[in-house]
């Protein structure tokens, strides 16, 4: 299945929001990518994996 240049791998995220009030809400965010099924000879020394975290701080005017 695929030709000899493809990586496998999958993606998961989870968020969450707080709303201190009507003006003002907190956003934090969490992202894992991650690499798999990968032959050793076609991408030797390459990792995709990575870890991302997020923290947002959003202001409305009005």
């Amino acid at each position: 299945m695929g030709g000899a240049r493809v990586a496998q791998g999958y993606a998961l995220g989870a968020g969450l929001e707080y709303e201190i009030n009507r003006y003002v809400s907190m956003q934090a965010a969490v992202d894992r990518i991650s690499q798999v099924g990968m032959e050793e000879e076609v991408a030797a020394g390459v990792n995709l994996t990575r870890n991302v975290a997020a923290i947002r701080l959003h202001m409305k005017a009005w």
